[in-house]
């Protein structure tokens, strides 16, 4: 962008006072002597839309329009310029947002854990220990390295608490807040994918149980409601609004669970992992719940429905030793993003415990079942360092980086 009278016969008018052109022309203007580097502010990367949707996120609120003028675009980038050491923290950025809020007699009140996300993103985009990825060579060769882990159905894996040393951030801040302190069933893994299912995200949604017919302990019409939980991105809650199950093989993935002693005695349902598995985490229809619940066998808190699933594809390779699997979910447990959580049986039904006693969220139970969440996430660690460092009562966070409770926090708003 350029306010320069001599790099207006080879720039595009923007307004009135503003204008844009080539890096290449501004650099032979400054060449030639008719321009200065300051009479420039040089972007990388642009937002774009088509039109219908730009209009639909300033209807939604995601933006206000605002007639500017050059001269107070001008005076924001200057402020910038002034305040250079600031760019990396977002502060400045912030500021100019502020006072155009106030020019247009909008509330300017910031968020907080908005700005701080915001202070993260820049620390973590905007300051180059190396030259930036569109000023490298691309054809310059990179080593892969590639993971193989030992995952199986029925294994559960959970989010790091730290990629190294317990004393970086989780890495799930910026994107994928809901995947910060998760426990992950695993349904499928073989060459080609890895299917899980996030067992520790209730929604505000219900499975309405219905007993047409009266039983052991219900009388006719009776109603038992049971939390529906966001699995993963893929598939979705599959409910009306008045809580009814839609069903059908057009609104799969749905999954009902238990860990109920009588029930995998009885066979009811099957085991997610070995056919000969007793123990573990079983899975069945809501029909066979329904008359479980319904004969007195089963409660209703022994089942977690879910609805969704979180999916990764694999790669395959041919070694000497056979066929390896990388990338993934394996690459992304090599990478630090996630760890495989124990299989002791004690640590099992502890995870359990805490997952069932989450109750449908609204704003009354959103802290309850956050707390619930962390809990089933900490006792899933490996060994009582990771467990007690997850709980704080191992107080060794880098005071560097960035509190674990920001995190916390945009896991909340999530």
């Amino acid at each position: 962008l350029t306010h320069c009278a001599d790099a207006i016969d080879i720039s595009d008018k923007v307004m009135e006072g503003l204008y844009f052109c080539p890096l290449q022309d501004a650099r032979k203007l400054v060449k030639e002597g008719m321009a200065y580097p300051h009479d420039f502010w040089s972007f990388s990367g642009v937002v774009t839309w088509n039109t219908r949707n730009l209009i639909k996120e300033v209807q939604q609120g995601s933006w206000h329009a605002a007639a500017m003028d050059g001269t107070s675009i001008l005076d924001g980038l200057n402020r910038i310029l002034r305040n250079e050491n600031m760019l990396s923290t977002g502060e400045e950025g912030d500021q100019i947002w502020t006072d155009f809020m106030q020019s247009m007699e909008k509330s300017g009140t910031s968020n907080t854990v908005s700005d701080e996300m915001l202070g993260e993103w820049c620390k973590q985009n905007l300051i180059f220990d190396a030259p930036p990825t569109f000023l490298q060579d691309n054809n310059e060769e990179k080593e892969e390295t590639y993971f193989e882990m030992m995952i199986k159905p029925g294994m559960m894996v959970r989010s790091s608490p730290s990629p190294i040393d317990h004393k970086a951030p989780s890495q799930f801040l910026l994107t994928e807040q809901h995947f910060h302190k998760s426990t992950i069933l695993i349904l499928q893994h073989d060459d080609e994918i890895t299917v899980g299912a996030m067992l520790n995200m209730p929604s505000s949604k219900t499975i309405d149980v219905h007993f047409q017919e009266q039983s052991s302990i219900f009388s006719d019409e009776s109603i038992v409601q049971l939390p529906l939980r966001y699995g993963g991105p893929l598939g979705g809650i599959c409910v009306t609004d008045q809580g009814h199950y839609l069903g059908g093989d057009d609104h799969e993935p749905m999954l009902c669970l238990h860990m109920n002693e009588i029930l995998r005695n009885n066979r009811i349902g099957e085991p997610i992992g070995m056919e000969d598995d007793v123990g573990g985490i079983w899975k069945c229809s809501m029909d066979a719940a329904r008359e479980a619940i319904g004969s007195g066998i089963a409660l209703a808190q022994d089942f977690i429905v879910v609805d969704g699933i979180c999916v990764w594809m694999n790669e395959e390779d041919e070694s000497e030793e056979g066929s390896v699997v990388y990338g993934g979910l394996s690459k992304d447990i090599g990478d630090g993003k996630f760890e495989l959580v124990s299989e002791d049986e004690m640590k099992i039904k502890q995870i359990w415990k805490n997952l069932i006693a989450q109750e449908v969220l609204n704003p009354t139970t959103l802290e309850h079942n956050i707390a619930q969440s962390g809990e089933a996430w900490a006792s899933g660690a490996v060994n009582d360092y990771d467990s007690e460092w997850a709980l704080g009562v191992v107080d060794d966070y880098d005071s560097e980086s960035l509190s674990e409770s920001l995190h916390d926090r945009a896991l909340r708003r999530w």
